[in-house]
């Protein structure tokens, strides 16, 4: 499987695709689904492929080939118009199936192949199609001004949200992006790395390519920031009033409590909807600094010491919680202590491991009750692990034994009153 999308946008199209196909976990390859075909000065025509490999390879060589249409041999270099573009894309579909089609169903093999067309030749109108399997099109309007193809349902929401016909193609590019990121984090058939392209509308020439890989720091930017504004929002919407308590006790949305666009991804170390400034921090690194090894999988793997202030008169009971937003699967949870007293100030290094009964953990993503230190893969880059302390309006959390620590902060933000983030950094 894979995924694409495409934008067409009043000024220029967007087209992103993935690279993964897979035959089974253990075969999966890299080839590039994005097909450029340039004459500068005189078209741009870009076609991605979804689906069987086979199929779309078959139909690649085709196009290259030469498709007879009316006696006609046409490629996608001297085509006259995008819409014979369709055309011939559609009938090299039907071709492959003419000549595949039999033998792929006597063996259960589905006819699966599935393309985007866009691109524009000089004096002509910029145009986005899609092609089905069957080799009929439709094409994309302003009042319909994207298409997606493979695995599509995960990076759909947010353009559904967000694309509109008038979106500057450079905005578009955030968005298929931040699409891409969604489909990469819930489906392992889909993965790096992505080939970008933008036109703009009229220049008759790619205006911009790019292969993005998984150190692209732009896109590394795009996923955390994506990442904090998701559960900013989720932190920020009021408890549902029938969810066992009064509707008062959710906290009134007051708009001047959304950070300005400009620092919502900030680095800032206390989240608080009331008025304390709860703050977390350790003596064994600073905010935003390195981890010490000794806190980490390569040394001793001790809990490192931290220390907080400022919680809030009506707190109940503290949560403590660790994650890496950068592992390549996703959030990983490396820590979860929930009822804490709420008079406590700190946790001494190693508080894991000491057997504190007054500490209940969670189960972490190692599948290891307690504290699993910072252990990413090498050569991926800096990894940030979040400390964050949660000010929870309940005594006891009442999660079940051997709760894992998705659980854990899943029921503590039913309770929360105030959050404290430490971030630490390390690579390997």
């Amino acid at each position: 499987m894979t995924y694409c999308v495409g934008l067409n946008l009043k000024d220029g199209l967007v087209l992103l695709s993935d690279t993964r196909t897979n035959a089974g976990v253990d075969n999966i390859s890299v080839f590039s689904k994005m097909h450029v075909y340039e004459v500068p000065g005189e078209r741009v025509i870009t076609l991605l492929t979804a689906g069987n490999l086979a199929i779309s390879q078959a139909v690649i060589n085709l196009l290259n080939e030469g498709v007879e249409i009316d006696g006609v041999p046409w490629t996608l270099l001297n085509v006259p118009s995008m819409f014979r573009a369709a055309q011939i894309v559609g009938e090299a579909v039907r071709g492959v199936y003419r000549v595949d089609g039999d033998a792929m169903e006597a063996q259960s093999v589905k006819f699966d192949v599935s393309l985007l067309l866009g691109g524009q030749l000089k004096d002509r109108e910029m145009r986005l199609f899609q092609v089905y399997a069957a080799g009929n099109f439709i094409e994309a309007t302003p009042d319909t001004p994207f298409f997606q193809i493979g695995e599509h349902k995960y990076g759909k929401p947010i353009l559904d949200r967000a694309v509109t016909y008038d979106t500057d193609p450079h905005d578009g590019v955030k968005l298929v992006l931040i699409s891409m990121d969604s489909t990469l984090r819930s489906n392992l058939s889909v993965g790096l790395p992505v080939d970008l392209l933008v036109y703009r509308r009229d220049r008759l020439a790619v205006d911009m390519r790019q292969r993005i890989t998984d150190d692209d720091e732009y896109f590394r930017m795009i996923r955390e920031r994506w990442s904090e504004a998701l559960r900013e929002a989720y932190r920020m919407i009021p408890r549902p009033p029938w969810a066992g308590q009064a509707p008062a006790r959710s906290p009134a949305i007051d708009p001047s409590q959304f950070p300005a666009p400009d620092k919502v991804h900030s680095k800032a170390n206390v989240h608080d909807r009331g008025s304390a400034a709860m703050r977390l921090t350790s003596g064994a690194f600073a905010d935003g600094k390195p981890i010490p090894e000794r806190h980490t999988c390569d040394g001793a793997n001790l809990s490192p010491p931290l220390q907080w202030d400022a919680v809030p008169a009506a707190t109940r009971s503290l949560v403590l919680l660790c994650d890496d937003p950068d592992a390549p699967a996703g959030t990983w949870h490396h820590w979860a202590i929930y009822d804490i007293a709420a008079d406590r100030r700190s946790l001494p290094e190693d508080a894991a491991g000491r057997g504190d009964a007054g500490l209940h953990q969670a189960v972490n993503d190692f599948r290891k009750p307690g504290y699993g230190g910072p252990c990413p893969p090498s050569g991926h880059g800096l990894h940030r692990y979040h400390f964050r302390l949660l000010a929870l309006d309940v005594t006891a959390l009442g999660v079940r034994r051997g709760a894992s620590c998705r659980e854990v902060e899943q029921a503590a933000r039913q309770h929360l009153i105030a959050e404290a983030t430490l971030i630490g950094v390390y690579q390997r």
